[in-house]
This record gives C-alpha cells, sequence and structure tokens, in this order.
C-alpha cells in the first residue's frame, strides 16, 4: 500500500463526505475552553435552480468550488452553534441586508462567532477571494484565500470554526472594506 492509496487527494465531495460521517455520529471535543458536542448539522443540497437564483438575484457567476458544495450540502451549521457556513437563502439575505457595507462581488458564504464574523467570497472576472471581517465595527477585512475554496472549507471546518486566520493574522493583507478590488 503507498501513500496515495492512505490519503487521497482533498476536493468537496470528499470533504462533504467526510462531514456527513461525523454528523452521523455525536462525540465531545475540547473546543475554545470547553468541553462541547461535536457534530454538523448538514441541509439538504441545494438544486441547480437555488444556486440559479443566487447567480440572478446578485448578479454574479458562482465559482464551479462553490456551486459543487451547494450541490452537495446547501450548507451546514456547527454543534456549537456558533458557526455556519450558509445556504442559498442566507447567501441571499445576506447580500441584501449588507448592501451598503460590502461590494456587490462579494458574498457572506460562511459566519463565525455567532454572526459577528463574516466570511466573504469576492467574485471577480479573473477568480475570488476569500475573506474574513467583522460584520459590526471593523473597517478592514483580512485576506484568507487567494482562489481555494476547498482550503477555507477544509480549515473551517477541521478547527470548528476556530478563527483559525487570527493566529496568522498579516498587516498586509488588510484592505478597506471599501476599497476592495
Amino acid at each position: 500500500m503507498n501513500e496515495d492509496d492512505l490519503f487521497q487527494p482533498l476536493n468537496i465531495e470528499l470533504l462533504v463526505d467526510m462531514v456527513k460521517k461525523i454528523s452521523n455520529s455525536k462525540s465531545e471535543i475540547y473546543h475554545m475552553g470547553a468541553i462541547v458536542d461535536y457534530f454538523f448539522k448538514m441541509n439538504p443540497p441545494a438544486q441547480s435552480s437555488d444556486i440559479a437564483l443566487i447567480e440572478s438575484e446578485c448578479e454574479l457567476i458562482l465559482p464551479c468550488e462553490y456551486k459543487s458544495f451547494l450541490t452537495l450540502v446547501n450548507g451546514l451549521q456547527f454543534g456549537n452553534l456558533e458557526c455556519e457556513i450558509c445556504s442559498v437563502e442566507s447567501v441571499i439575505d445576506y447580500y441584501f441586508a449588507f448592501v451598503d457595507f460590502y461590494p456587490s462581488n462579494m458574498l457572506v458564504i460562511a459566519t463565525a462567532a455567532g454572526t459577528s464574523i463574516h466570511i466573504l467570497l469576492q467574485i471577480n472576472d479573473n477568480g475570488y477571494k476569500v475573506y474574513a471581517t467583522s460584520a459590526i465595527g471593523e473597517d478592514y477585512i483580512w485576506l484568507l484565500s487567494d482562489d481555494d475554496l476547498l482550503s477555507f472549507f477544509d480549515k473551517f471546518i477541521s478547527t470548528y470554526g476556530f478563527p483559525y486566520w487570527k493566529m496568522y493574522k498579516d498587516e498586509n493583507t488588510a484592505v478597506k472594506k471599501l476599497h476592495v478590488d
């Protein structure tokens, strides 16, 4: 047996499959100073018409990686009730609720620390970026990833929503909220 047999390359389908396995068995973990139930509540897959609704309502073409995720699971909530990866409906709700706060090419695709941290997907003609910001009071957004949504989902789920980006916060990745290209 070689290393490739032991460690399959991670992709969206494999990640969602692993989360399903975890969701089917409840366990406890030590998380941020407390013992918490470790599970995820997964929503049923989004229909292609739901995904098309985001694209038409927000006038954006979603990255294939994100569409693939939504067709497998239309968002999920963490058992700690602190974090979620947003459903299609939530993405649209956040888009219109924060239309005056974020550029029109940004979608809130996840939340952390209740809903006080927004994870933003910025969609451009030449790709996309993933950012984190405080929904209240912070003037800056922090770059988490260039064109790698899988990496973000993997880290966010693996850390059970812990704001891992704070550990490596680089002042050079901070951008004023209203000056994002």
